[in-house]
C-alpha cells in the first residue's frame, strides 16, 4: 500500500468541493459551498441544467431561472465545473 501511495505523488490532484446538484442541495447550501471553496481554494464540480425537469422545478420554487439565481449568489464563478449542461 505504501508503494501505491507514493507513485500518487506524480500526479496532480485537484481538490473540490462537490455538491451534485440543485434538487439535493439548497441554494442556502450552495452559498455555504461558494464559501468553503473560497476560503480553501478549491475548485467546485456541480451537476447543472442536466434535465427538463430540474429547470422546471427550480423555477417552479424560486420563481426564478436556476442561472440567474446561481449567478445572485456568487456560485458562478471561475471555480466552478459544471456537467450535464445540456439544458441552459
Amino acid at each position: 500500500m505504501k508503494k501505491e501511495l507514493g507513485e500518487l505523488k506524480r500526479f496532480k490532484i485537484l481538490r473540490a468541493v462537490a455538491p451534485h446538484a440543485v434538487y439535493t442541495v439548497g441554494v442556502e447550501g450552495l452559498k455555504i459551498v461558494v464559501e468553503i471553496a473560497e476560503k480553501e481554494n478549491t475548485l467546485i464540480y456541480f451537476h447543472l441544467a442536466e434535465t427538463e425537469k430540474e429547470i422546471l422545478e427550480f423555477k417552479k420554487g424560486y420563481g426564478r431561472g436556476i442561472v440567474e439565481v446561481l449567478n445572485e449568489i456568487g456560485f458562478l464563478n471561475s471555480k466552478l465545473l459544471c456537467a450535464h449542461s445540456v439544458w441552459l
